[in-house]
């Protein structure tokens, strides 16, 4: 995480982000404290197997992140998200 220095990082599911902070009860969402130095999210996992969540909750989970994401941008740079012909997001330094 140092390393790469990314403005946030999302772990799927609470028990591998509870384990690292050695934290028992984390909330869904925007941690408080961080992690490593950046803003951290548990986010639900988007899993066909997560019958805990509705397609509707997972919707609004990640929405929440990415309205951060775009509310508050890096103060070193801009990231513009675009997607090309394959769907697949792509990230570019502006």
């Amino acid at each position: 995480m140092r390393r790469y220095a990314p403005r946030s990082i999302g772990f799927l599911g609470k028990r591998a982000f509870s384990a690292m902070i050695e934290q028992p009860d984390v909330e869904w969402g925007l941690h408080p404290r961080g992690f490593a130095g950046t803003t951290a999210w548990t986010l639900p996992n988007p899993s066909g197997f997560n019958k805990a969540f509705t397609l509707d909750a997972l919707v609004k989970a990640y929405s929440e992140l990415r309205t951060a994401l775009h509310a508050a941008p890096s103060p070193r740079e801009s990231i513009m998200v675009t997607s090309d012909t394959t769907h697949r997001p792509s990230l570019k330094t502006v």
